[in-house]
């Protein structure tokens, strides 16, 4: 089809589209409407078991997002003893400040390896035990449910 073709169509039909669309979104949107709340606490229950991996995996966070300003720290200590005119002291505290950033680097490296590991852990975990339950409640419902067309 040709560019000249598709400037001439009639926007008549792009109109249909879009009241489509709309009805549809409406549509959604009563759905929604419809649908009982779910209360805070059971969703927090649902995490209930893998406690201990959100709590590490924030730990973890934290830790990872304190190592900027120890940087910043460690980084001025660095520049303040660059004017010192003693070739001996200056070794030796660039000696002391070079294994401060190894550490450092080390500790940044493991906490975003333990905050991405431990919370991929608990989104996976949480996903399939939502599964399993959506699952089991689906195959639990009498065939009449399924005979409604808002459910199949």
């Amino acid at each position: 089809m040709s560019f000249d073709k598709l400037a001439s169509k009639d926007g008549a039909e792009d109109d249909k589209e879009a009241g489509k669309g709309k009805k549809a979104e409406e549509l959604m949107m009563e759905e929604a409407k419809e649908l009982p709340g779910v209360p805070l606490s059971r969703i927090w229950n649902s995490q209930r078991q893998e406690w201990h991996m959100l709590a590490l995996g924030f730990v973890a966070s934290v830790s990872s997002g304190v190592i900027q300003p120890i940087f910043a720290l460690i980084y001025s200590g660095i520049v303040t003893f660059l004017f010192d005119p003693d070739d001996a002291k200056l070794r030796s505290v660039a000696r002391e400040y070079l294994g401060w950033f190894f550490l450092l680097g080390f500790a940044a490296l493991t906490s975003v390896w333990l905050k991405v590991g431990l919370f991929v852990a608990f989104g996976e975990k949480l996903t399939r035990r939502l599964r399993e339950k959506s699952f089991s409640s689906s195959l639990r419902q009498d065939m009449a449910y399924y005979d409604n067309p808002k459910n199949s």
